[in-house]
């Protein structure tokens, strides 16, 4: 079977934990994507705006990005789809933190983030995010706006932000609250995620799981993974994840993304893909 579709998550995937990548391999392989059809799609927590600087001009054009966990999709400039949550929820969810410590809240409409003044995380969260607009209260987001994410940066590790996010989704019904990396926390439409960015473009593409490969390392990537046929977690990925992906990799530091996509194009076929078979996973492939 040959790929029509390659997604991949940002941090701790793609990218290196200093946030590069090999741009001149990156470049041959989105060069062999071109020539075969293979369309390809930078899905992240990030918001758009952030993740457009990583690329140059003439990768931009070719490049889909699902942006704030595929809730804000976007092809050459122009936003193909989306799906938020009211700004009136997006309120009484800062709301509902408020009692948890030593927590930080930023939110994104999309084409910009908003995080309050002088907040001590305003440094980490300026990376994630390229609009980012400080504000004496969240109530000044414009009430036409809508929110495409909701996200929590805290230090106290990853099992406290699991239960945090677990408290949001049992507060919550209208949202999914996923962790992302060790320090983040995504709150998003429930109806939202990577997922739902894919299962968008296999729709209008007429694309088959089968002909649909994804990578990531953390909880909010699952919903893609479930959308695809090659799912495949990196070597430092959450756990959890793994234990949902058929196959495993090698870590982001390596490269190993860009080492697989070599692979595929240099074979012709996904074959070799049997031997990143993950050990709880006992299917094949056709």
């Amino acid at each position: 079977m040959s790929l029509k579709l390659v997604a991949v998550d940002m941090d701790s995937t793609f990218l290196r934990d200093d946030k590069s990548y090999d741009v001149g391999r990156f470049k041959r392989v989105l060069e062999q994507c071109k020539e075969h059809g293979i369309k390809f799609v930078i899905a992240s927590g990030n918001s758009y705006h952030q993740l457009r600087d990583f690329f140059d001009e003439a990768d931009k054009e070719y490049l889909y990005f699902a942006g704030d966990n595929g809730s804000y999709v976007v092809q050459q400039e122009v936003l193909q789809h989306e799906i938020a949550m009211t700004r009136a929820l997006a309120l009484d969810i800062v709301a509902f933190l408020e009692p948890y410590a030593d927590v930080s809240v930023f939110i994104s409409t999309g084409d910009q983030s908003y995080i309050l003044r002088d907040d001590p995380f305003y440094e980490i969260a300026k990376i994630y995010n390229g609009i980012l607009e400080e504000v004496d209260s969240f109530a000044e987001i414009p009430e036409a706006k809508m929110v495409t994410k909701v996200c929590i940066l805290s230090h106290q590790g990853l099992a406290y932000n699991k239960a945090v996010a677990e408290a949001a989704n049992a507060e919550f019904p209208d949202i999914m609250a996923v962790t992302s990396g060790n320090v983040s926390i995504d709150i998003i439409h429930r109806q939202s995620g990577k997922g739902f960015a894919i299962d968008y473009l296999q729709k209008r593409y007429d694309l088959a799981p089968d002909e649909c490969m994804a990578f990531g390392d953390s909880m909010n990537d699952l919903s893609m993974m479930r959308e695809v046929k090659y799912s495949v977690a990196m070597s430092n990925a959450d756990p959890h994840l793994a234990e949902h992906c058929a196959y495993e990799i090698g870590s982001n530091e390596e490269q190993a993304v860009l080492t697989v996509l070599e692979r595929y194009f240099k074979e012709g076929s996904l074959g070799f893909m049997e031997e990143y078979l993950h050990q709880s996973d006992t299917s094949s492939l056709s």
